[in-house]
């Protein structure tokens, strides 16, 4: 991101020699960059939210509790799309997503997202 504003401010400077195209394109990128962090950034706050929900409150035990952390599980969850998530954003997720069914007590759907979780690993073994 800082090298795309970095790249922002150079364009900027030479008026009469900037053609149109390459600005355009500079101003797609980082807006791409800026969502693809703000999603990376909400899917992370959502991991940690469920993370102390645990801490503080262990599993669910009855519906009320339930109630309680589908609230904040609904409440924390961005409004994703999920093509367009990258392979950290991902990460975030499927670590959501297994905190979420753990403190549920759904541990068939939790494994699942494990195991999703440790494929995107085996996939792109530059994550590891």
């Amino acid at each position: 991101m800082t090298i795309i504003e970095v790249e922002k401010i150079i364009q900027s400077r030479h008026i009469t020699r900037s053609k149109p195209e390459p600005i355009e394109a500079l101003m797609e990128e980082s807006i791409a960059i800026s969502e693809a962090l703000s999603i990376r950034i909400q899917l992370s706050n959502l991991r940690l939210a469920l993370h102390n929900f645990y801490v503080r409150r262990g599993q669910v035990h009855n519906e009320k509790e339930e109630a309680v952390f589908l609230e904040v599980f609904e409440r924390k969850m961005p409004a994703i799309i999920r093509t367009r998530l990258g392979q950290m954003e991902k990460v975030h997720l499927y670590q959501s997503y297994v905190w979420y069914y753990y403190i549920l007590n759904d541990f068939e759907k939790c494994y699942i997202y494990a195991l999703k979780w440790v494929e995107l690993f085996k996939q792109e073994e530059g994550l590891i």
